[in-house]
């Protein structure tokens, strides 16, 4: 008679994800310096240096107009009507569990498989950048892997890893996101053929 363990579960797996951007910096102009600048620029008198986004413009163009879109980065060009914006960089926590040949994930058990803790505090942006508007925590997705064609029974494994994604964005302003949680996966003996559980008979 052969006994052998026909259950087997993990310790619980850290799940980690985070980033970090700096906030801007607020000693830049205020709207009262803008629209000093403005008055300026509209008599004629261009200002030493102009911040915005980064960018320093010393020179203005010869008309008002000219000069209010060189201030405010506005292009003379219309928008169109249509524009497709693609996200931000993710920061992506990606991670895949697996046991070795003969063992495949129990479903029976746990949330189909795994049992799963996410942190409360959890927090990103939109994929835009920008803050929540639902405060929706960041969610993981989890789906259990098959290995092999069904069609190839010898070397078809059923089950046999469970992988787990999540996303988290950085605020545009400047700010952190994070996913934490933790992990624990089931698995169970199956039928596949596998060297380890071979009987020499003679």
């Amino acid at each position: 008679m052969i006994v052998c363990t026909k259950t087997f579960e993990t310790p619980w797996y850290e799940l980690w994800a985070a980033a970090e951007k700096p906030q801007p910096d607020d000693s830049g102009w205020s709207l009262g310096d803008v629209l000093v600048a403005v008055a300026e620029t509209a008599a004629g008198v261009p200002p030493e240096g102009i911040i915005i986004n980064q960018k320093i413009a010393t020179t203005f163009g010869t008309g008002t107009a000219d000069e209010l879109r060189q201030l405010f980065n506005i292009s003379s060009q219309p928008a169109p009507k249509e524009e497709s914006v693609p996200p931000l960089h993710a920061t992506v926590l990606d991670r895949t569990f697996s046991f070795q040949p003969g063992w495949r994930v129990d479903r029976t058990r746990g949330l189909s498989g795994y049992d799963l803790w996410e942190d409360p505090d959890n927090t990103s942006a939109t994929p835009r950048g920008d803050a929540s508007p639902s405060k929706a925590k960041p969610q993981a997705f989890v789906e259990i892997l098959s290995d092999g064609s069904p069609d190839d029974l010898e070397h078809y494994r059923p089950d046999y890893a469970l992988h787990i994604r999540a996303y988290v964005w950085v605020p545009s302003g400047g700010g952190k996101c994070m996913y934490h949680g933790r992990i624990k996966i089931y698995f169970i003996r199956d039928d596949t053929p596998t060297e380890e559980r071979t009987v020499l008979m003679f």
